[in-house]
């Protein structure tokens, strides 16, 4: 398994550009604002089920999805995975943030 040091010392390695590094605790929105911002277009995501549901979900009424952007989720998913819900307090479907509308794998 590949740790987030040894990723970050491979982009730098490459000499890739990394626009902006954030994280969050339980609430994805002011993250997915500062992406949002800096006008990222490819992004990076290293976080667990529950939490790719939170930011998918508020990727999606933020309009970061669709052929202007790519997202590489990182980590360990079952298959249909977009389609379970973990988190009851989401405020969107399946279909909206991480459904089939917005990921493709």
């Amino acid at each position: 398994m590949v740790n987030f040091e040894e990723k970050w010392a491979c982009i730098t390695m490459r000499e890739w550009r990394i626009m902006i590094a954030v994280s969050f605790l339980s609430d994805p929105t002011d993250a997915i604002r500062n992406v949002l911002r800096q006008d990222a277009r490819i992004i990076v995501g290293m976080f667990y089920v529950a939490a790719a549901e939170k930011v998918l979900c508020e990727a999606y009424w933020h309009k970061m999805y669709g052929r202007h952007y790519v997202w590489f989720l990182i980590g360990w998913y079952e298959d249909d995975w977009y389609l379970l819900r973990t988190s009851p307090q989401l405020h969107c479907s399946a279909n909206e943030g991480g459904g089939r509308r917005s990921l493709d794998h």
